[in-house]
């Protein structure tokens, strides 16, 4: 179906550029809001009828005033009567606010997120750490790639070796791995597999891996 533009709209925007995102102004403004990082179609629905903007409209044929009515109150949801159980960020463990997370923001909370639970040992921070599953998945027949890779890498060592602070040394990848943490650092299977493209003719490398 093709979009007919009437000669009152000839200011018709094809791209239009919100909260560092391209826009297509040629899709209703319901969906084109979609391609915001952090906002989906409930989300978008909400804000233009907050907005006051007819939902069958194009994207383009918006003016600068709606376009700037929807990203105020998409940032300040809380300020235009959008319930709390709406956002996808509530009771903030910083300040303990109820926020709506779009574009840039939604990679830095997670990244955040992740180096928190990191931080403070919590199991969940620690799987993804780890690479490997979280929400509680089997693994002993899933993640074949990862676990060849693990197995590979485990069986050059003796189980003896396994302690908090070990030195091995193999003849043929000619490489001394010292380790300062805990035996499940070991995750960093690429590391250890890079060894083997090294310049196998030159001195011992010794990887000091902390955590």
């Amino acid at each position: 179906m093709s979009l007919v533009v009437p000669e009152a709209h000839q200011q018709f925007q094809h791209i239009l550029r919100l909260l560092n995102t391209n826009v297509d102004g040629k899709r209703k403004i319901m969906y084109a809001l979609t391609e915001i990082k952090g906002v989906g179609r409930r989300y978008s629905n909400i804000v233009c009828k907050k907005a006051d903007v007819d939902l069958n409209k194009r994207a383009g044929e918006l003016n600068s005033d709606e376009l700037e009515r929807i990203v105020t109150i998409m940032q300040n949801p809380t300020q235009f009567k959008i319930p709390t159980w709406f956002l996808s960020r509530q009771k903030d463990i910083v300040d303990g606010k109820d926020y709506q997370i779009l574009s840039n923001n939604v990679d830095s909370k997670l990244r955040d997120d992740l180096e928190r639970l990191k931080k403070i040992r919590a199991h969940r921070g620690l799987r993804h750490y780890w690479g490997l599953r979280v929400r509680g998945q089997h693994t002993k027949t899933t993640g074949m790639f990862l676990n060849h890779i693990a197995f590979q890498i485990r069986s050059t060592f003796s189980r003896s070796s396994w302690k908090d602070c070990w030195c091995v040394e193999e003849a043929w990848l000619n490489v001394y791995i010292t380790m300062y943490s805990s035996p499940m650092t070991t995750s960093f299977y690429g590391m250890v597999m890079l060894c083997s493209w090294m310049n196998p003719t030159s001195d011992a490398t010794t990887f000091k891996m902390t955590t």
